[in-house]
């Protein structure tokens, strides 16, 4: 696809494709209220060089109000975050907490706060509630 952002339309340019873009500007060109789920693996806020905005999580917190806006009622957002924000995590974020799995990857390395652990990544559920509201 070689559509410019401005030139995108919702849902036809959108549906079974790839897009790779800005997903702040994405999601504008997204109605309230239209996406079933949303996974997504940003960027952790551990300044891991060469990953593009992995400073802090302030992307992160500029992303959750857009993708509360577009996940229908009763919808879920899943994310992959590093256990070592995980309390940074609940902070600005419009979700209810739903659930946490940590994988555990026999084969795999990875450095944490605690030293080097099979376990690499925690996946983390959370709930559009009906309940909650953002502002």
């Amino acid at each position: 696809m070689n559509k410019a952002i401005e030139e995108l339309k919702f849902p036809e340019d959108f549906i079974n494709k790839i897009i790779c873009g800005d997903c702040l500007r994405l999601t504008t060109k997204i109605p309230d209220g239209s996406i079933d789920t949303i996974i997504t693996d940003p960027p952790y806020g551990l300044n891991k060089k060469g990953i593009s905005n992995d400073l802090d999580l302030s992307t992160f917190y500029k992303v959750l109000p857009e993708c509360y806006r577009v996940l229908k009622q009763d919808s879920w957002f899943v994310t992959f975050f590093s256990t070592k924000f995980l309390p940074e995590l609940f902070k600005n974020n419009p979700f209810s907490y739903f659930w946490q799995i940590v994988l555990y990857c026999p084969e795999g390395m990875v450095k944490s706060p605690i030293g080097f652990t099979k376990f690499m990544s925690c996946f983390r559920e959370s709930y559009k509630s009906k309940l909650k509201v953002i502002k």
